[in-house]
């Protein structure tokens, strides 16, 4: 299952072998009418806010666009209402999803404990309409993934209102993480003990 990052809080997994062809994505969107590079076909969609952004995928994805507890291909999708979005926790394989959207406040205790042991959680970072990095990062500490992929950050050429990436590495510890094109996220790429932070290069 490879991971990609395309701005915002959209993120993109796929997988394709002999027995399955599956493609995952969160939080497709079209800024300024051009659809965002490199995100394609899809099976399931997932939107965090609703679906005013879903068209970004091409073909006929199966789409969610709030709670509930779905299972697509396999992938076993369970949505929880977070204010006015929707966080979800997802299974592909043996890897546990978490992605809490363009969220801003305090996730409730009990949310936290129902994602069980996380493999990699999505967490959004720029500040401004969405966690700033110390609140990031207290979400990380607390819900304790072994892989956390920021999202929602200042991206070149995208006209969003987020932060800067730099301010939540510095806040976490990670200022020597450099940006990879795809993370490949199978149970033998987890660390066991140390969590990893992966940041993912958007397709130009």
């Amino acid at each position: 299952m490879y991971v990609t990052f395309h701005g915002n809080t959209c993120i993109r997994l796929q997988e394709k072998t002999q027995s399955r062809d599956l493609t995952v994505v969160v939080d497709p969107y079209t800024p300024k009418g051009v659809t965002v590079p490199g995100i394609g076909a899809g099976n399931v969609v997932m939107a965090t806010r609703g679906d005013k952004d879903l068209k970004g995928v091409s073909g006929e994805p199966f789409e969610i666009t709030g709670p509930g507890e779905y299972e697509i291909k396999g992938v076993m999708i369970h949505g929880t209402p977070l204010a006015d979005a929707t966080v979800y926790r997802f299974d592909v394989g043996n890897v546990r999803f978490v992605h809490v959207g363009l969220f801003k406040g305090d996730v409730p205790d009990g949310l936290i404990e129902s994602f069980g042991d996380v493999d990699v959680l999505f967490v959004p970072v720029g500040g401004e309409d969405t966690l700033k990095p110390h609140q990031a990062v207290n979400l990380i500490q607390a819900i304790q993934p072994r892989v956390v992929v920021p999202v929602a950050y200042k991206v070149k050429g995208l006209d969003d209102k987020h932060g800067k990436l730099d301010a939540f590495l510095k806040e976490i510890g990670a200022q020597d993480v450099k940006a990879i094109d795809k993370f490949k996220a199978i149970r033998k790429n987890l660390p066991d003990d140390d969590m990893a932070v992966v940041v993912l290069q958007p397709p130009k």
